[in-house]
Formats: C-alpha cells, sequence, structure tokens
C-alpha cells in the first residue's frame, strides 16, 4: 500500500506498466465502441533495462464522427447551463473567421492516443494527435 502522506508524485518504470496494464483492462470493459489500447515495446539495449518494463500505450486511429449542422444546433439548442445570458445570445455566432479551419464535411477525423513513461520525470505522459485523412463518397 503506498503512503499518500509522504508520495512525491512520481512513478517507478514498473509501476507506470502495472499501472498501464489496468487502466487498459478498465478501459477495454467500460468502452466497448471502440478499440482496446495496445502495449507496444520500446527496443532498448539489454543491458540498460528488463525489455518487459519498457514499452507504452497505444490507441490509434479512433474516429471521430462529426455531426451535421441541424444536429449541432439541436444539440446546442438542449444545453442549459443554469445561467443567465449577458452579452451574447445563443443563437449569435460569436466566431471569428480569422481562427476558423474550414473543414470538408467528407473528411474523416482521426485521433491517436499514446501513453509513455517520462524516465527524466517520473510520470507517464500522454500524447495525442488528431488529423484528417481522405475524403469518402
Amino acid at each position: 500500500m503506498m503512503d499518500v502522506l509522504h508520495w512525491d508524485g512520481t512513478l517507478s518504470a514498473k509501476n507506470f506498466r502495472i499501472g498501464a496494464f489496468a487502466f487498459a483492462q478498465k478501459w477495454e470493459s467500460c468502452n466497448l465502441a471502440f478499440p482496446p489500447w495496445s502495449w507496444l515495446p520500446c527496443p532498448k539495449h539489454p543491458c540498460l533495462a528488463p525489455p518487459e518494463e519498457e514499452g507504452y500505450l497505444s490507441l490509434e486511429k479512433i474516429c471521430i464522427s462529426r455531426p451535421n449542422e441541424e444536429e449541432d444546433i439541436d444539440q446546442i439548442s438542449q444545453i442549459d447551463t443554469g445561467e443567465e445570458e449577458t452579452c451574447c445570445s445563443r443563437n449569435e455566432d460569436v466566431l471569428d473567421d480569422a481562427t476558423l479551419v474550414q473543414s470538408n464535411h467528407h473528411e474523416l477525423h482521426y485521433c491517436d492516443f499514446h501513453m509513455v513513461y517520462s524516465s527524466t520525470f517520473r510520470v507517464p505522459v500522454l500524447y495525442f494527435r488528431a488529423y484528417c485523412s481522405g475524403k469518402f463518397s
């Protein structure tokens, strides 16, 4: 059992691996619509570290479906924060056209996630990448 009062917030590589496998198992049981995380080994020099402890979790090519504009309007109209509106109406677009990225509705949107262990800081790090790929008819 961990002494939480004296814990410095870091993990060993071994504890990262144990936690990563526990997370992947929990993910698989709770998120049936998504693919499972995979443990990918990191090839290291055999003298430096035990090979079974070196690696990272990977979840790639998660396809994000983008609702059409009518569904966006329906979702926005159902949001109720319980606060009074002060300066802007919900129906007004408060977007800066200079920062808008035009998106083709026929592009597939993907996300990749990699959970790695930082041996320098002794903490897990989550890297993610979002991208569009290809067009479909």
